[in-house]
């Protein structure tokens, strides 16, 4: 009930209702609306009472409970159930430990700080005053197939800070999103598959928000959205226009089997077309010229033998904007 009363509220923010009032919309008893109000305050909302008025939520611009998160994925078919951590080791880990107790469901982890956040190869992802979340889907599509969510996923991030900013936000393929020349957001996507079946995969996706200062060894490759503003970013203002975005670009590749408006962003604000690169397998380096993004999401590049090629993955590194490993 926790999650009605607090939605009613929401609904109602620019005025007063009334204990009456949701006691009625929800057929239960006063005293229950009552109790369910304290708890509410009790996790950190603002509620204010009155008199012959009823109560009115101020300052709910924070995420603070499952039952937010799960307000706003309502609209949303593919996503069934949310939670909330003020701090996590990862959000991916927990939907991995999640998903055989809900099986058949497609979860979302969102949390503000992350213990062991990873990125790709096992590297670790600092952490702090972020938005970190995850999202695992159980699409009926071939292990293969599973990589363009990564690109599904980064467009969705684009088209985002383009509606709430005007940052110069760029794509570093395949998975990092980049501000300047640094690093504003990360994507993991994990892959839980047999021989020619996904089980789940999980897309993970850490946001650099309000940290003004990264450890020494990041401070050259990494930034966030107060750094480049010098405005801090609710959580709020940023998922909930995410949440849309990505179930909008995953609804046409899973009931049109169309990717199109995902690559489209992603060419469009690719920051690696047109320039020579460094990809980098294990220790294996070798530089080439990106010609453009495929259908599919591969980069087709011009190699140290003048021939075109097309490149299924591997470590960029942009010369003269950052380093190996951005």
């Amino acid at each position: 009930m926790k999650k009605e009363v607090l939605k009613l509220l929401k609904e109602n923010r620019e005025g007063y209702l009334s204990g009456g009032e949701m006691s009625k919309s929800l057929d239960v008893s006063r005293t229950a609306i009552w109790k369910v109000i304290n708890k509410l305050r009790e996790e950190g909302y603002k509620i204010e009472s009155v008199a012959s008025k009823g109560y009115r939520l101020i300052d709910d611009e924070e995420i603070r409970s499952d039952e937010e998160v799960n307000i706003l994925l309502e609209p949303y078919k593919y996503f069934d159930e949310g939670f909330f951590y003020e701090t996590i080791d990862s959000t991916n880990d927990v939907l991995k430990r999640k998903a055989g107790e809900r099986n058949s469901k497609n979860l979302v982890a969102i949390s503000k700080v992350q213990s062991k956040g990873k990125g790709r190869l096992g590297r670790v992802w600092e952490s702090n005053q972020g938005l970190y979340m995850s999202y695992l889907i159980r699409p009926d599509i071939m292990p293969m197939a599973a990589a363009i969510f990564t690109q599904i996923a980064a467009a969705a991030v684009v088209k985002t800070f383009k509606e709430i900013s005007d940052l110069d936000i760029k794509i570093k393929w395949p998975n990092d999103i980049v501000v300047n020349g640094k690093k504003i957001c990360g994507i993991l996507t994990e892959l839980n598959a047999e021989l020619n079946k996904v089980n789940y995969l999980i897309v993970g996706i850490g946001i650099n928000l309000n940290q003004e200062v990264f450890n020494e060894s990041l401070q050259d490759i990494a930034t966030s959205y107060k750094i480049e503003t010098g405005k801090n970013l609710k959580i709020n203002d940023f998922l909930a226009p995410f949440i849309k975005n990505f179930h909008g670009l995953i609804s046409a590749f899973i009931e049109e089997k169309s990717y199109k408006e995902a690559i489209r962003i992603c060419r469009e604000y690719s920051a690696i077309i047109g320039k020579k690169v460094n990809i980098l397998n294990g220790d294996n380096k070798r530089t080439v010229e990106v010609l453009d993004l495929t259908e599919d999401g591969q980069l087709l590049v011009l190699n140290e033998n003048q021939n075109e090629e097309r490149v299924f993955f591997g470590e960029i590194s942009i010369r003269g904007i950052g380093k190996d490993y951005i």
